[in-house]
């Protein structure tokens, strides 16, 4: 299962309990992380790439693929909601795979550093990783691999 092979979040239940009550994000800087991210790096070992996508209704999707020796070894589904704390996006998993998300596992906050109108840099808090993503089309599909050729 992949949610066995990474961190996608954590942080306890109390966060996730305020998260559900927190209405939908609407702000300005709210809207500009609004959209579909591509993102791709190395934690805890995996080779990963996702496809974030962002919505106005304060939810969002991940589709995340596991890149082993330019094979795909694994891919995966997340949804969940997401709010804006200052410069902190906070996301709150509530699937994986279709399944409802449990334990620990449920939460991430990331610190946002807009880099122009179609990259931003969220800097995970809790792993220390800083994940570069790119603003993509409705019709964006995973590229190859970084490092694997086509």
């Amino acid at each position: 299962m992949l949610r066995s092979r990474l961190k996608l979040s954590s942080h306890g239940a109390a966060i996730f309990a305020l998260a559900l009550t927190v209405a939908p994000a609407s702000a300005a800087s709210e809207n500009a992380m609004m959209g579909r991210w591509f993102t791709e790096g190395f934690e805890k070992g995996a080779h990963i790439q996702v496809i974030f996508d962002i919505k106005p209704s304060g939810t969002y999707d991940k589709d995340i693929r596991v890149i082993d020796n330019c094979d795909i070894a694994a891919t995966g589904k997340e949804t969940g909601s997401w709010m804006i704390d200052g410069q902190n996006l906070i996301t709150v998993s509530e699937t994986f795979d279709g399944m409802p998300a449990t334990g620990s596992n449920t939460n991430n906050r990331f610190t946002i550093t807009r880099v122009d109108d179609e990259h931003v840099n969220l800097f995970d808090t809790e792993t220390k990783l800083d994940w570069g993503l790119m603003l993509v089309s409705a019709s964006y599909v995973f590229p190859a691999a970084r490092g694997c050729g086509i």
